[in-house]
């Protein structure tokens, strides 16, 4: 079967003119289009009745036609006009239409198929036709030949095809590549279905992966030295096989009614990956502490604001490995003998403030604190983020008095620290986070049995609370944590 030409159809056609109606009989499968342009295609009936309406019988070949309206004393070089005003029984048309050549068939699109009229008996037909009168007429009676229904059942196969071909088609490919694709498909002598040129189809598939292709993503990271610290993990990105599509495309015509539609593609892996770099894995934010200051409380004392900052900034970075135990005391690198840390930071009022921030940062990442210590002064800003203003830590460091905060890493990964700051109208935000691996365990933290005791004054009290860390829904380690504020 192929797909183009065009040949002879008896289409029936509701008309709004006076004629009386006819009752058709017919056990062919046809076309029937009324002046409203719906149609009813590939309906088997035995028998069509449209009374008081006017059937038009269309006809392809011209020259036939120019000797009907002939006939009907129509005049040969205006007929086609003059058939429009008439109450004829047939008319003109120049569509498409299924027509066989040997073994195979064309234009099944068109389901419009070929009947051989005999002109003589529908004039006879035609004439008898009076006003309101019903004229029954057999359809084979008006043939010269018998109507080879083997092109009827081949076109049907087709067409049913052809539509499960667009369906799964239209699954995977865009609407456009669809459209152009079709008409390069027929099938051969054996109803296989074949592509009629493989180069367009090739030229199609490259545009198609303009569409489909996407390019990989880097990710977010930062070189440091030999390593390079990735924050936002890279993806692969994917270009179609050509060849490899192609292919399964052939496969899939082979046997449309099983076979499914596939587009192979190719990886396309990131720059990164080739680089020399020993890439350190920081996607998974496991936990983060944050501390604020009021604004209007140190609008007079901007500089002990900026201490905090610059205490933070020691630990920016900072790595952690598997199993290690972080300081801070370690991390600033205290000069000895003076208030300054290893990178010249002033180490003074505010500075505790980096502390309490990177404690809390270790609470909410489910790591175990090893050391840590309240401040002897209750410091009112601390109050945020908790149900009692007991969660903050503080550090000392002269030589031969020291107060460390400590926590290990028990994570199977790295983890590292990143830390930062910001400010609104009314107060100044300071957030450490703390990353590890994406393939890190995720955990949860419960804090819960908040306590206060002794207390002497509002700002002069005991206070403790518990934590639960809980990992694949097991405990994994629990422990309390008690402040003592007396100044």
């Amino acid at each position: 079967m192929n797909s183009k030409l065009y040949t002879l159809i008896i289409l029936f056609l509701m008309s709004a003119s006076s004629l009386a109606g006819l009752i058709i009989y017919s056990t062919l499968k046809i076309s029937v289009t009324s002046t409203e342009n719906s149609q009813i295609k590939g309906v088997e009936y035995s028998k069509l009745d449209y009374t008081n309406k006017s059937i038009k019988l269309e006809f392809s070949d011209k020259n036939r036609l120019i000797n009907l309206a002939s006939i009907y004393n129509l005049a040969t070089d205006k007929f086609e006009t003059d058939l429009v005003s008439s109450n004829l029984p047939f008319t003109f048309s120049n569509n498409d239409f299924v027509y066989k050549v040997g073994n195979i068939v064309y234009n099944c699109e068109s389901e419009r198929y070929n009947y051989s009229i005999d002109d003589y008996k529908l004039k006879q037909i035609a004439g008898s036709i009076e006003e309101y009168e019903v004229v029954s007429i057999n359809i084979d009676d008006l043939l010269t030949e018998n109507f080879d229904e083997n092109v009827l059942n081949s076109c049907q196969k087709y067409n049913e095809e052809l539509k499960l071909i667009t369906s799964k088609l239209e699954k995977s490919f865009s609407k456009t590549f669809v459209e152009s694709l079709l008409p390069l498909l027929k099938t051969d002598e054996n109803y296989n279905w074949v592509v009629t040129d493989i180069n367009k189809l090739n030229s199609l598939l490259a545009v198609e992966r303009l569409i489909f292709d996407k390019p990989a993503f880097e990710g977010d990271y930062e070189v440091n030295g030999e390593n390079l610290y990735l924050y936002q993990n890279y993806k692969y990105g994917k270009t179609m096989d050509l060849e490899s599509t192609l292919n399964n495309l052939i496969g899939f015509l082979i046997n449309v009614q099983t076979k499914e539609i596939t587009i192979t593609y190719k990886l396309i892996p990131p720059k990164v990956l080739s680089s020399n770099y020993n890439i350190m894995d920081f996607t998974n934010l496991v936990g983060k502490g944050k501390t604020r200051f009021e604004l209007e409380r140190y609008k007079d004392s901007e500089w002990i604001i900026d201490t905090a900052v610059n205490g933070l900034k020691e630990v920016d970075k900072t790595i952690i490995m598997p199993g290690e135990e972080f300081s801070y005391l370690k991390a600033i690198g205290k000069v000895p003998g003076e208030s300054l840390t290893k990178n010249g930071a002033f180490i003074g009022n505010g500075f505790c403030n980096s502390t309490t921030t990177i404690f809390r940062a270790a609470l909410e990442s489910d790591l175990p604190v090893t050391a840590r210590s309240s401040h002897g002064t209750y410091i009112s800003s601390y109050g945020w983020g908790y149900p009692l203003n007991i969660v903050d830590s503080t550090f000392f460091a002269k030589e031969g008095y020291e107060v460390d905060l400590k926590f290990k890493n028990n994570y199977d990964y790295p983890i590292l620290l990143r830390v930062s700051n910001f400010r609104d109208t009314t107060h100044q935000y300071h957030n450490v986070f703390i990353y590890s691996a994406g393939d890190a365990p995720k955990r949860d933290v419960e804090f819960y049995d908040w306590k206060k005791w002794d207390e002497w004054s509002p700002t002069q009290f005991k206070g403790s609370f518990k934590r639960n860390v809980i990992e694949n829904g097991a405990l994994l380690f629990q422990d309390e944590f008690t402040s003592w504020y007396y100044n």
